[in-house]
C-alpha cells in the first residue's frame, strides 16, 4: 500500500514517514509470544485454584468473595484470549485478525484493565465502611454493592464500546507494518476519551483504595497493639483458649472411661486440637503469601490479595510490609521484579511455601 492510498484511510492525512520501519528481530516476537504463553497459562491455572478455594472452603464463602468470583472469571477470559492471540501473532510476526484483532484486543485490554481497578475499588470500599461504619452499612450492604456493581458494568460496557470502529474509531490497524495503533485517529474526541478514562482508573481504581488501605491498615495497627497488651495482662491466648475448651469437654467423659486410657486420650486430641489451630494458621499465611506471589508478578488481581489478607492482618508482622509493596506497584507501577524477590527473602513466606508445597503433594 502506498503512502496516498494509506493517507486516504484517514480523515486528516498522515506524515510521509507513517508508519515507520520498526525492524522487530524475530527472536523477540519469539521470547514476547513465550512470555505471553507462561503467563497466560499460570494466570489461567491459578484462577481456577482460586475459584476451587472458594467454592471449597465455606470460611471464604462471605460477600466480598462473591465480588471476587466475578472478577476471577473476567481473569479467566482474559487468559484465554489475550495470551493465545499474542502467542500466535508473535509466532507469525503480524496481527492475524488485522483490523478485527485490534478491535478484539482493544475490547478486551481496556475493558479488563477497567473492570478490574473499579472491581478493587468496590472491595476495599466495602472493607473501608465496615470498619468505620459497620452498623449502618450491614442494615443496606447488599443494596449498596447492587448499586455500584450495576455501575461498573455499565461503565465498563461505555470503555469496551465507544472506542470500536463505527463509533469513534479509536483503534486503527496499519496494513503496511502489520500493526495496531491505538488512537491515532485525526480527531481529539479518542485523545480526550483516554485521557478521562485514565484519570478515572487511577483516582478511583488506584489512589482512593491505597488511601483507604492506608487508613486501614493503621487502625489495624492500633488495634493489634491494644489486643497484644490486653492479652498479655489480662487473657490467655486464643491457641490456649481453644485447647482449654478441649481440656473441659475432655474431663465430661473422664468418668466413663477407665484409668489407663485417660491420659492418652486426653493427649491425643490435645495434640489433634494444636495442630488443627496451626493448620488453620498455616494454610491462611500460604495463601496469601501465594496469591501476593502470584499477584507481584503481575499473574493475577491485587483485588484478592486485598481481601484474602485480612486473614493474617492481624497477627502478621509482614503483611503490612508486603501488601503496602504490593499496592505500590499496582498504584504507581514499580518494578515487579523487585517486588518479587523481596518476597521470596522474606522467612515467613518461605515456610509458608515449604508447608503449601507439603499440603499440595497430600492433595495429589
Amino acid at each position: 500500500m502506498n503512502n496516498s492510498s494509506l493517507e486516504s484511510s484517514y480523515a486528516c492525512g498522515l506524515p510521509e514517514d507513517f508508519p515507520p520501519s520498526l525492524n522487530i528481530p524475530p527472536a523477540i516476537n519469539y521470547i514476547q509470544a513465550g512470555i505471553a504463553l507462561v503467563t497466560g497459562i499460570i494466570g489461567l491455572l491459578l484462577n481456577i485454584f482460586i475459584l476451587f478455594i472458594i467454592i471449597k472452603y465455606r470460611s471464604l464463602r462471605q460477600r466480598l468473595m462473591y465480588i471476587a468470583i466475578q472478577i476471577s472469571i473476567v481473569e479467566i477470559a482474559y487468559s484465554l484470549l489475550v495470551p493465545p492471540a499474542i502467542f500466535i501473532s508473535g509466532i507469525a510476526r503480524e496481527w492475524l485478525l488485522g483490523e478485527a484483532m485490534c478491535n478484539i484486543l482493544g475490547i478486551v485490554n481496556d475493558g479488563f484493565a477497567y473492570f478490574r481497578f473499579m472491581m478493587t475499588f468496590i472491595l476495599t470500599l466495602d472493607r473501608f465502611v465496615s470498619v468505620f461504619f459497620p452498623f449502618v452499612y450491614e442494615r443496606n450492604s447488599k443494596k449498596i454493592l447492587i448499586i455500584l456493581l450495576i455501575m461498573v458494568y455499565f461503565t465498563t460496557f461505555l470503555r469496551v464500546i465507544l472506542p470500536l470502529k463505527g463509533v469513534m474509531g479509536c483503534y486503527t490497524y496499519v496494513p503496511t507494518n502489520k500493526i495496531c495503533t491505538a488512537y491515532s485517529d485525526c480527531s481529539t474526541g479518542c485523545y480526550y476519551f483516554v485521557l478521562a478514562s485514565v484519570v478515572t482508573i487511577v483516582l478511583i481504581g488506584a489512589i482512593i483504595p491505597f488511601c483507604m488501605y492506608m487508613i486501614l491498615f493503621y487502625k489495624a495497627y492500633k488495634v493489634r497493639k491494644i489486643s497484644s497488651q490486653a492479652v498479655t495482662t489480662h487473657s490467655p491466648s486464643p491457641s490456649f483458649s481453644s485447647i482449654a475448651t478441649v481440656q473441659v469437654n475432655m474431663s465430661t467423659i473422664k468418668g466413663s472411661l477407665p484409668r489407663g486410657r485417660e491420659s492418652s486420650i486426653c493427649e491425643h486430641d490435645l495434640e489433634k486440637s494444636r495442630k488443627s489451630i496451626s493448620g488453620d494458621e498455616n494454610f491462611q499465611v500460604t495463601l496469601t503469601m501465594f496469591i501476593l506471589l502470584m499477584s507481584v508478578i503481575g499473574c493475577t488481581s491485587p483485588a484478592f490479595v486485598l481481601y484474602i489478607v485480612q486473614f493474617i492482618s492481624l497477627h502478621n508482622n509482614s503483611a503490612f510490609f508486603i501488601v503496602i509493596m504490593l499496592l505500590g506497584r499496582t498504584s504507581f507501577n514499580s518494578i515487579p521484579i523487585f517486588d518479587a524477590i523481596a518476597i521470596m527473602r522474606d522467612k515467613q513466606f518461605r515456610s509458608s511455601a515449604k508447608t503449601f508445597l507439603g499440603t499440595l503433594r497430600k492433595c495429589i
